[in-house]
């Protein structure tokens, strides 16, 4: 019998600027299987730290009323999440160098990370055709959860359309 896949889980960001002094501002988890996760992060970062782009797009689609949680609390929600999904799971991402490494501050480096989770991450680039990624490119609304789901159902039309060539 052959084993099944890992099961895919998108992450996506949004944080307050392109730079190394970047925060961590809202993360979004999307499975290929449908479950979601969404937090904002309460602590870290300030309007003063956040790139023109960040405060005319990003900051109006946060809602911290509903999901605003500090940075220890989303780690652990992160995890918990993670760790409800199955025994096999593994992150893919498009900007490792922040998705990818604000994931890991939130988990990882506290202790949190979920055995069943990979510690490799996947490039979500490698799963889409060009036609996907351009699509996505101009469809992202720049919110954490919506642009995760958003690549699932790129990833799942990619899926589909392979599966329907073999």
């Amino acid at each position: 019998m052959k084993p099944e896949r890992p099961m895919i889980v998108f992450l996506d960001t949004e944080f307050s600027s392109i730079s190394e002094q970047a925060c961590l501002m809202s993360l979004g988890l999307a499975a290929e299987s449908g479950e979601c996760f969404y937090v904002e992060i309460l602590d870290g970062w300030s309007m003063a730290q956040c790139s023109d782009f960040v405060k005319e797009i990003v900051i109006p689609q946060l809602k911290p009323n509903d999901y605003a949680r500090t940075t220890f609390q989303a780690g652990i929600l992160i995890a918990d999440f993670l760790e409800s999904l199955g025994p096999d799971i593994r992150i893919a991402t498009d900007a490792p160098d922040f998705d990818w490494d604000f994931l890991c501050q939130l988990t990882f480096d506290v202790g949190l990370w979920p055995d069943n989770v990979s510690k490799h991450y996947l490039m979500t680039q490698n799963l889409l055709s060009e036609a996907e990624r351009e699509a996505y490119r101009v469809e992202a609304p720049h919110h954490a959860l919506l642009d995760a789901q958003l690549y699932v159902e790129y990833y799942m039309k990619s899926t589909l359309r392979q599966s329907e060539d073999n």
